[in-house]
């Protein structure tokens, strides 16, 4: 059972897991369960340590949202995935509202007042 916010996660073939790694953008794929700006952890279903973030950015289009170079603003850099997920929607222009949900002390706020000073 997931906990409250969690992202949702999926296993998948191992060689989708790879090909997101290199092209970094699919358009062939779809996990229905993922609405559009929804971000799901992909696992393999080989290695269960190897997994990638994605984001649903159109009907049948995905893309890697780890980006090294936005890890870090206003020095201060996300500390687990869902951290990650909420920095990069709000250094995506095309999302218009991001909302960060969550128990008290997990760095929602933290994060929004490093990107908004920077």
């Amino acid at each position: 059972m997931l906990e409250p916010f969690s992202p949702r996660e999926m296993v998948v073939e191992d060689v989708v897991i790879e090909k997101f790694y290199k092209d970094k953008v699919i358009t062939d794929i779809s996990f229905k369960e993922v609405d559009i700006n929804g971000y799901v952890i992909l696992r393999s279903n080989i290695d269960n340590k190897k997994t990638v973030v994605v984001r649903r950015i159109g009907n049948t289009t995905y893309r890697n949202v780890v980006n090294p170079q936005n890890e870090c603003v206003s020095g201060i850099s996300p500390r687990d995935v869902k951290q990650f997920m909420l920095l990069e929607s709000l250094q995506d222009n095309s999302i218009l509202m991001s909302v960060g949900l969550g128990a008290a002390g997990t760095g929602k706020s933290t994060i929004a007042i490093a990107y908004a000073i920077a």
